[in-house]
């Protein structure tokens, strides 16, 4: 599916200006989606930590993330489109790079979730459900059966990919904003 969306944007783009060389933005964000992969999966550890102030770098490293997603969306305008990007091109490029950055992180949480620590999700589920009986909302809790389905890891990873491309979605809308140059820098 996402190689048929880059192909239709491929002619798209082709279409828009003759002259323009297209480069397909699917290595290149796949190479860069396993670097920022990586760093998801960092932040994810540092998330599971007891200790507050490693917790406390994982506001640290989303500021590393987006200013990384940044710079990998600026090179590929810069050295593998010659210096010209679409609006398009730019925002399938950031959002391509999200989505294979969630599937390396969602590697990196299934391991974890059902190898080393399998009581994770239930401590969370535990603690949420703490919090929300102080707020006096634990009739939520009750009532809602799909609350309980987040304890499986699958269900978990499943969201957390949907997230993160979200999450890509609106930094591509933004940054192809931002990048896109119709003629390279003299």
């Amino acid at each position: 599916m996402l190689y048929l969306c880059s192909q239709i944007l491929e002619y798209r783009t082709m279409m828009e200006n003759p002259t323009n060389i297209f480069v397909n933005p699917m290595p290149h964000a796949m190479r860069g989606g396993v670097y920022l992969g990586l760093l998801f999966s960092a932040n994810f550890l540092l998330s599971t930590a007891s200790n507050s102030f490693m917790q406390a770098l994982t506001y640290v490293l989303v500021v590393v993330i987006v200013m990384y997603s940044w710079r990998l969306t600026r090179d590929f305008r810069d050295n593998e489109s010659e210096g010209r990007i679409t609006y398009y091109r730019a925002f399938s490029y950031v959002f391509l790079l999200f989505f294979f950055a969630a599937l390396v992180s969602a590697v990196v949480k299934l391991v974890y979730l059902k190898y080393i620590n399998t009581e994770y999700l239930a401590q969370q589920m535990e603690a949420t459900e703490k919090l929300m009986q102080q707020f006096g909302l634990q009739e939520i809790l009750k009532n809602d059966t799909t609350w309980k389905s987040i304890i499986n890891p699958s269900n978990f990873i499943m969201q957390t990919i949907m997230m993160n491309t979200f999450f890509g979605a609106v930094l591509g809308l933004i940054y192809a904003a931002l990048l896109k140059k119709k003629e390279p820098k003299e």
